[in-house]
């Protein structure tokens, strides 16, 4: 008698799971597909919003999708930031990153540097690009840049008063 109830409530058990893993296995589905951006009904969409006299391409010379490369190590987090640049695509978010993709590709180059008070650390992700000198400029922790090439290497510190008298118009 005992071993019968056992047998009846590990089978009800092992249904109740069943039905949880298959519940979870949806919703994990469902989830993925709302990350999917179909680029086809994007640009329907921007098409139908513009008056009926504008067209796209009065706007844009060319239009074209790059699927960036997704792995763990180069995930864009949330509320980012793009920039495109002349060979790539620099993209900073709100989880403090900075990564770096080829712009023609798609293919994850480097991230750029890290927040953090330590040598090489920067204030936030905002940057200036200085794109004829190959480098991205960071807000340091006092009056000074924290400067990367596009390799994502340190390259140093610049102090914000010379750097400004360097570079300024008078």
């Amino acid at each position: 008698m005992i071993f019968a109830y056992i047998c009846k409530v590990g089978l009800f058990g092992s249904l109740c799971a069943g039905m949880f893993l298959t519940s979870c296995m949806e919703r994990e589905n469902e989830e993925a597909s709302k990350r999917v951006i179909e680029v086809g009904k994007a640009l329907e969409l921007a098409r139908t919003v513009m008056n009926d006299d504008d067209e796209i391409d009065d706007y844009f010379d060319e239009i074209r999708y790059v699927p960036l490369e997704t792995r763990d190590d180069c995930l864009v987090g949330s509320s980012p930031d793009i920039k495109l640049l002349d060979k790539y695509i620099l993209i900073t978010s709100a989880n403090r990153q900075c990564l770096l993709f080829d712009k023609a590709t798609g293919k994850f180059k480097c991230q750029i540097g890290h927040v953090g008070k330590d040598p090489g650390g920067y204030r936030n992700v905002d940057c200036l690009v200085d794109e004829l000198n190959g480098r991205l400029l960071f807000n340091g922790w006092g009056h000074d840049l924290i400067s990367y090439n596009l390799d994502g290497n340190y390259i140093g510190k610049i102090e914000l008063l010379i750097f400004l008298k360097k570079y300024s118009c008078g």
